[in-house]
């Protein structure tokens, strides 16, 4: 799906979301690293993303896309569905952007891309989870989305550091 984005300065980018590649998985991995500290975590999924459905023995549905630019991976994002939850419910996977390229509106355009997939899965409801540490940053993002607060819980990750889940009807 390629998709004329302005850039800084008024600079037009050509960009194209598609389903994510094994060639892609470090690239994609490296901007994980980069903007959530958790690339390592991050490629396990993608791999696992590309495995038979078979292998995937937590999930329904793991599935992974990228943005491109000339070639270049310069986003990541993707969604799930685990076998012990609802069939209609999802939750946003790994969600990053270059920060190259932040404020291109590449991440506007990878979650477009990811709830129109979730909606054509007939998804009921997209959850996703994050830090408190990312949520002064993430949580305004995900608002204008129509993601709503959903809850807490303190100290999750050690002293001062909650687990924090937001949500939206689709």
């Amino acid at each position: 799906m390629p998709a004329g984005i302005a850039g800084q300065a008024g600079v037009w980018f050509e960009m194209k979301i598609r389903t994510l590649q094994k060639k892609d998985i470090s690239a994609a991995a490296a901007i994980c690293e980069k903007v959530l500290l958790e690339g390592g975590h991050a490629k396990t999924y993608f791999e696992l993303s590309l495995k038979p459905t078979e292998f995937r023995r937590d999930f329904q549905h793991l599935k992974y896309f990228v943005a491109e630019e000339s070639g270049k991976v310069i986003g990541v994002s993707g969604f799930y569905q685990w076998r012990a939850y609802p069939k209609d419910n999802g939750w946003l996977g790994y969600t990053a952007v270059n920060p190259k390229y932040q404020g291109r509106h590449v991440g506007t355009k990878l979650l477009q891309y990811i709830i129109a997939e979730a909606k054509k899965k007939k998804l009921r409801l997209m959850l996703l989870e994050m830090t408190s540490q990312e949520e002064r940053q993430k949580k305004i993002f995900y608002e204008k989305f129509g993601f709503e607060m959903q809850g807490r819980i303190k100290d999750f990750w050690g002293s001062g550091v909650d687990q924090v889940y937001m949500s939206k009807k689709l």
